[in-house]
């Protein structure tokens, strides 16, 4: 059954739900919504929440360390922390082709 509901978009582009969609959809504040347009419809709905939020961040690193010495470290140490120098030279090449002479 379809009901239809209005609201106004105020001048900074915001709407209130009105009560009967807030408590149809089991909204409370701070819920986090998803439009999905399809045409000229859009559907509101409750987002799905990111099954990996949860875990961000509650690992610590091993002996405090920051994410780039974490990282660092697992690349190994000889890798380069700064931008090259006058000395080095940086090579791009495209898939299929093979070194430049003289590298």
């Amino acid at each position: 059954m379809t009901h239809i509901v209005q609201a106004e978009v105020s001048a900074d582009g915001q709407i209130t739900l009105p009560p009967e969609i807030r408590e149809r959809l089991q909204l409370k504040g701070q819920t986090a919504l998803e439009f999905v347009i399809d045409g000229d419809a859009v559907i509101l709905r409750p987002a799905e929440p990111d099954p990996w939020a949860a875990w961000l961040g509650i690992a610590p690193l091993p002996g405090g360390q920051s994410v780039d010495d974490f990282i660092r470290e697992l690349r190994g140490k000889d890798e380069p922390t700064s931008a090259p120098g006058p000395e080095q030279r940086i090579v791009y090449l495209k898939a299929g082709e093979g070194l430049p002479e003289p590298l």
